[in-house]
């Protein structure tokens, strides 16, 4: 699946180097080996989130045993102001939610089909409110004109920054990949309430505003019950490497637990 969605996208401007970069099918690329001599840092500043809990920083003490005994080199990555840096650049691009939203619905819709809107989900009262607030930020008003092309620039250079701030840190200590959970805390439910649902801190930012490849593999369970992701960060274009080394670490240990058949 990851071969036939690989590619530059003619509607997706950030994909239009991506043809260069694909030699042969990702699936040739794996190796149960390739943790062997590897240089992986663990980002111990993603360990905790921000409800304080501390079950999956344990396990990750775990993962790291795993990670040397399939022969990885392991090493601390200290990420200096990381939450600082994070904070700067979390945003979206001014308007570009909801025109994607628009487009994304609208294709293919006939000319008497409902189109379902940003407006239609907020007036439900179905979101959760983490979701709530990102779409009400999504319909807010855009700036326009050159207002709006400096909003962007700026938007997209505070992406660009975090991604050097990440390949810096790997360049300086010559790694492969960084290391982190990808989920900080146990699982929030419906028993808490939709402030509490979908409300548990996680690490899928790190790659999502910067563009670096993230592969994330079981890395065991807390509590018995509830299963943990490790999540591997490499430079861009290292789509192959990231799947070998996630691909090396799940055949080594082997952490996933078939969910039992639903009748």
């Amino acid at each position: 699946m990851i071969d036939q969605v690989a590619g530059a996208d003619a509607e997706d401007p950030a994909t239009h180097d991506a043809g260069r970069h694909i030699s042969g099918s990702f699936a040739a690329a794996l190796d149960a080996s390739a943790l062997k001599g590897a240089r992986i840092g663990l980002l111990r500043q993603r360990f905790v989130g921000f409800t304080g809990e501390r079950e999956i920083a344990a396990l990750m003490d775990v993962v790291a045993t795993e990670l040397q005994a399939a022969g990885a080199i392991v090493v601390d990555a200290t990420a200096p102001d990381i939450d600082a840096r994070y904070r700067a650049t979390r945003s979206a691009e001014p308007g570009a939610l909801k025109a994607a939203w628009d487009t994304y619905l609208s294709r293919g819709a006939g000319a008497r089909d409902k189109m379902l809107t940003i407006d239609d989900l907020l007036a439900s009262g179905k979101l959760a409110p983490v979701s709530a607030r990102r779409f009400e930020a999504a319909i807010a008003p855009a700036p326009v004109g050159d207002e709006l092309r400096q909003a962007s620039a700026e938007f997209i250079a505070s992406r660009e920054a975090f991604r050097d701030f990440f390949v810096g840190l790997m360049d300086a200590q010559r790694l492969d990949a960084l290391v982190y959970p990808a989920n900080l805390a146990r699982p929030h439910t419906h028993e808490g309430g939709l402030e509490r649902f979908g409300g548990e801190p996680s690490t899928c930012q790190e790659s999502a505003l910067t563009g670096l490849p993230q592969v994330t593999v079981p890395g065991g369970f807390i509590g018995g019950r509830y299963p943990v992701g490790v999540s591997l960060l490499g430079r861009l274009w290292t789509d192959a490497r990231m799947l070998s080394l996630a691909y090396a670490y799940e055949q080594a240990t082997r952490h996933r637990r078939p969910p039992p058949t639903v009748k």
